[in-house]
This record gives C-alpha cells, structure tokens and sequence, in this order.
C-alpha cells in the first residue's frame, strides 16, 4: 500500500520553511488508565511526584556511584541518569520491587520503622522482604499511590510522600514514608514515567563520501549522533542508541549527474533521481527495524529537487524530516540530511540541525510562527529561526554550557507525545 506523508518540512540556514504537504498532528496523551497490575509490564520508568514535578532518586550526596546501601531517597530535576531510572518487576501478585537501575538496589522502608510515620525511604540489596514490596494503585485522582507491603500491619495507612521543606519545592527533599491522606496536595501521589528506547541508524551515500573523502563521514556522523544522544537523555524520557553500524549505501542520486534542472527524467519531479521525496521513498520503504529512526546523510548542495509538481526547483540549504504513516497509521520517521556544511562549521550546524529534526520526529510540529522562536535574542531552542551567525550562539548553549536544546513549551509538548510514540517494523 502506497504510503502517506504526515510531514515533509526542511530547516534552512536563513529560517526559511518549505511545508510540502500536510502539517504533523500531535498525539494526546491516553489517560485511560487502570490497576498496575493489569497496565504495566517490567520495564524502566522515571517516578515523578504528582505534587513537585521532580524524580525520585538516590541520594544525589551518593554520587557519582550512588551504590552506598542505607543512601536516602530524594527529589531532584530531571537528568535521564541512571540513578533516576527504576525498574519496576512484579514479585508477587499485586506486589512489585523496585530497582534502582544504577545501584541494582530496592526501595526500602527502614527495616527498625516499620510502622513509623516521617521516615526517610532507602536503597538496600533485595531481599525479598515484605518492606522491599510495593503495592502501586492508580488512584481517583489519575496517578499513583505507592505502598509498602510491610505497612499493611499498622493502623495508619501509610504510603510514599514527599517530605517537608521550608523553602518549597527544592531539590533534595526526601522521599518518605507518612499517612496517606488522599487529598489535592498531591505530596502522597506519584506518576510512572516509562522510558522509551529508540535506535538511530545512520548512513550515507556518494555525495557525503566525496564530500569528506577517508574515513573522516564516519568520524563526523558518530560525533553528531553521540551529542545529540547526550543532549536528547539530559532533557527527555528516552534511551537513544547510536548507530552500531555507519556503512556507505548507493542512493538513486548516485546515478545522476548534475543537478535537477538538467533531468533526463520527464517533467514530473516526484519521478527524478534526485528528488527528496523519492530519496526518502527509498529509506522508508527499505527494510526498518521497531522504534528505529533512520538518517541518510548526503551532502548534496545544489543537486537536489525539492518540487512535488513539474517544475524542477533546488533545495536551498537545508535538511528533511518525514514521518509517515501507512494504511495501517504507523508512522516510519526518515531524517535526510542533505547539506548541512555551512557557516559557522559543520559540526555545529549538523548538530543543532540533527536535534531540530528529531525533535520533528518526535512529532513536534515547526515553531516558527511563535513569537518566542522568531529571531529573538536568548538563542535557547533549535526549534526556533535563527541565522547562520546565531548558529554558534545555540550550539554554546546546548554543548558548552550543557542547557535544555528545548524551550520550556517544546519540552512540554516533546514529553506529551514521547509517551505514546513507537515506530514499528516494516
């Protein structure tokens, strides 16, 4: 079955956007949601307060191995380390352990304060105690109460919390165990963030080959892939891996010569060696592999069509994110990175650029039009319209100073979506 084009966008050196088709839909997050028990599975999640809107993780005093047995629990901003993910694995029904996937160890009340209220939860090697069990309930309020199996003795119903602080809601508060009091503050409710795995596939063609001759399209391509995998996990809930293999593939550009406009292949675009859309055919038709996002570097300046009519028209500077979906509505992303060699440096454009696309990928829609991406000043998200001497400005941001390559809204829309986004095989 023939497939549909979502998105077909290109970011450009001087901000100008080409929407050749239909614009990205944005997925709403389901909050149809039921028992643990019959929803999750084992598997990586990030545990966020409902109150706070910070992660829980072993005491950031721990690090850098956070492995101490007995370290205390605490709330801190979102990093994607692994000292904030826990795997979450039945043990028995109703009941689940919980890991910490830096440490290997459990969640734990205390083992002398069982029954005590205002008691700081720890890390300890898992025994299979009745204190390292959790009951995990979504609750009427759309998140989850988290319960110790070892506090079902004792009168008082007793459950996760945030603990107190004088100064709001600060990194380091600790995560205890109080009285559930099923009210709006929320200090008691906790939401389950599952981490979301991605593989990036990366190759290149003749023109990217000729372009940086010896090895050095592979240097460049596992550089970019490697800071763009950092940037993504600091900010996002995934776990990206790089390309296991960078290998050279032959691409219908490969047979032509010229540009475009000297075609020998009719007048209709969509038909020519070097149009986008058939160069992005060619990926997504090829053989994927689930949750995969492919990239095709090309380095092609001057070559390419970007026309769906009959008249041959050249891509500017710029690259290509095409989400796509069949007829059975799964969508299949495509980066081509078609020329991203210019001022201030190749690194930094290929970077900045790579981040904006999959940011596309992750079906975050263009932000030009906002008024918080058109040219302003502070340079803070690859989202936005900058010119090629601002370019140097937001690569600083994002790989020397280490700042969110995402606005705030962008997050916010990225997270959203992120959470009910998989890209099946073909």
């Amino acid at each position: 079955m023939k497939a549909n084009v979502k998105k077909l966008s290109f970011l450009v050196v001087l901000g100008f956007i080409f929407q050749l088709l239909s614009p990205f839909s944005i997925l709403a997050i389901n909050t149809d949601a039921s028992q643990l028990d019959a929803t999750f599975v084992t598997a990586e999640y990030y545990i966020r307060n409902r109150h706070y809107p910070r992660y829980v993780q072993v005491d950031d005093n721990d690090k850098p191995g956070y492995s101490t047995s007995g370290s205390i629990l605490e709330q801190w901003d979102f990093c994607g380390e692994a000292h904030q993910r826990w795997t979450i694995t039945m043990v028995e029904s109703g009941y689940y352990k919980i890991v910490n996937v830096k440490s290997g160890m459990a969640i734990s009340v205390p083992a002398n304060k069982l029954g005590s209220e205002n008691v700081a939860l720890v890390q300890e090697p898992y025994t299979g105690a009745d204190r390292q069990k959790w009951s995990i309930t979504y609750t009427e309020h759309g998140s989850y109460k988290i319960k110790a199996k070892s506090s079902e003795a004792y009168a008082t119903d007793l459950a996760m919390v945030i603990g107190d602080s004088l100064f709001g809601n600060s990194n380091g508060l600790n995560v205890e165990q109080r009285k559930y009091v099923d009210n709006e503050s929320y200090r008691d409710e906790w939401e389950l963030i599952s981490m979301k795995r991605f593989t990036l596939n990366s190759r290149y063609d003749n023109g990217y080959a000729n372009y940086f001759p010896g090895t050095t399209e592979i240097t460049y391509i596992s550089a970019a892939e490697a800071k763009v995998i950092s940037a993504l996990e600091s900010v996002l809930p995934v776990k990206i891996t790089p390309s296991a293999t960078i290998s050279q593939i032959t691409s219908s550009a490969d047979s032509h010569t010229g540009n475009c406009t000297t075609s020998s292949c009719g007048s209709n675009c969509r038909n020519h060696h070097k149009n986008i859309g058939v160069l992005s055919d060619a990926i997504y038709n090829a053989p994927r592999n689930t949750n995969t996002i492919y990239i095709s570097w090309m380095q092609r300046r001057g070559e390419l069509c970007v026309n769906s009519g009959s008249a041959h028209s050249l891509l500017p500077i710029g690259t290509l994110a095409a989400v796509r979906s069949n007829a059975d509505g799964k969508m299949r992303p495509v980066i081509g990175m078609f020329d991203v060699d210019y001022l201030p440096s190749y690194t930094v454009c290929s970077q900045i650029t790579l981040l904006h696309e999959i940011a596309h990928v992750f079906q975050l829609p263009e932000q030009y039009t906002g008024a918080s991406h058109d040219d302003n000043k502070d340079y803070k998200c690859v989202m936005m319209r900058y010119s090629a001497n601002k370019a140097q400005t937001l690569y600083n941001e994002i790989f020397v100073k280490n700042e969110s390559p995402y606005c705030e809204s962008c997050l916010d829309a990225l997270w959203n979506n992120i959470m009910v986004l998989s890209f099946p095989a073909n």
